[in-house]
């Protein structure tokens, strides 16, 4: 009876050891992230986690960042960087081991205008469809080169608002009539510019749709955001059916980067998870990825920054990269 006794004892004694143990063992295992400023080498956070676990980095807060001179383009394991960058804001990182980043910064030195380029040859006229960073796209390019390079070029926008402004008479295309009273919509203010502008075999018309922030804006959740792609990706598509036998090709332009940290209303997450659900389900657009080339060729907020619009220079550059992805 005594042997059991004993035999109990040091059962109970290897288990409050290992209990003991377990959370050093635990943490000896884990992987630190140092996330690290490249002007000095500072350390802004820590992260630590066990192997193999996906993150989803920061984005440094305003009162360590000074967003009035640079803008944050993500992490990356050179230091020094100003674009381009390895892991960008809104996307998870697997961590398989100890780590050091450095904050990819485009300063406002970086932010230079862009000359236009010219419409592709190819395209009698081009309709650029979207919000108020449309709206910005236009201002810019008029403020910096005057509005001659926007001659084959048409704006359509209305800021504050998505793709509910864009749903008023889709379907009707073949039977809408340039003079009918239609309640104001993107749809209708669209089909008004086809019918002026008809192309025909030889020089089509490009429409560029350059919506979305409107839809996910002040998301709560994920399935807010999927809600959004649903309801977005069905209008769309019955835009692309109602003008499949046009001689228009549409083109898609994804959301353009934001910053949860600026504006608690746009997150990098939620812009990432839209674009991905848009991308595979629209039929006859071609895609351009216009958030992959932001953080590619660097932006800039408009000051003070907001975390949602650009700044003329970005914008003008915004501008040429829609121009270059018709080619």
């Amino acid at each position: 009876m005594k042997k059991k006794y004993l035999n109990l004892s040091a059962f109970w004694l290897i288990i409050m050891v290992l209990l003991i143990a377990a959370p050093v063992y635990a943490d000896s295992r884990a992987c630190t992230v140092r996330l690290c400023f490249s002007e000095n080498q500072e350390v802004y956070q820590k992260i630590k986690v066990p192997p193999n676990t996906s993150v989803c980095l920061p984005v440094p807060d305003p009162k360590s960042y000074d967003y009035s001179k640079k803008n944050f383009m993500g992490w990356d394991t050179q230091r020094g960087k100003f674009r381009n960058a390895k892991y960008v804001p809104g996307k998870s990182v697997l961590i398989t081991g100890n780590i050091t980043l450095y904050d990819v910064s485009f300063s406002v030195k970086d932010d230079v205008a862009e000359k236009p380029v010219s419409v592709p040859s190819k395209y009698k006229k081009v309709i650029i469809v979207g919000d108020s960073r449309m709206k910005g796209i236009y201002n810019g390019v008029v403020q910096r080169y005057g509005r001659d390079p926007l001659s084959k070029v048409r704006f359509l926008y209305k800021t504050g608002h998505g793709f509910s402004w864009f749903n008023d008479v889709i379907g009707s295309y073949k039977s809408f009539n340039l003079r009918s009273k239609y309640k104001p919509g993107a749809a209708s203010e669209l089909y008004r510019y086809l019918k002026k502008d008809s192309g025909n075999g030889k020089n089509r018309i490009a429409v560029i749709i350059a919506y979305g922030v409107g839809d996910i804006h002040g998301a709560e959740n994920s399935k807010e955001v999927s809600r959004a792609v649903k309801r977005v990706v069905k209008i769309l598509n019955a835009l692309a059916e109602d003008l499949k036998k046009q001689n228009v090709d549409l083109y898609y332009a994804n959301i353009g980067p934001g910053n949860g940290r600026l504006s608690k209303y746009l997150q990098e997450a939620d812009i990432m998870k839209y674009n991905k659900g848009i991308n595979g389900q629209l039929n006859n657009y071609t895609i351009i990825p216009l958030c992959q080339m932001m953080y590619q060729h660097g932006f800039f907020f408009n000051q003070p920054a907001d975390g949602v619009h650009y700044s003329v220079n970005t914008s003008t550059r915004m501008f040429n990269l829609l121009m270059n992805c018709l080619q």
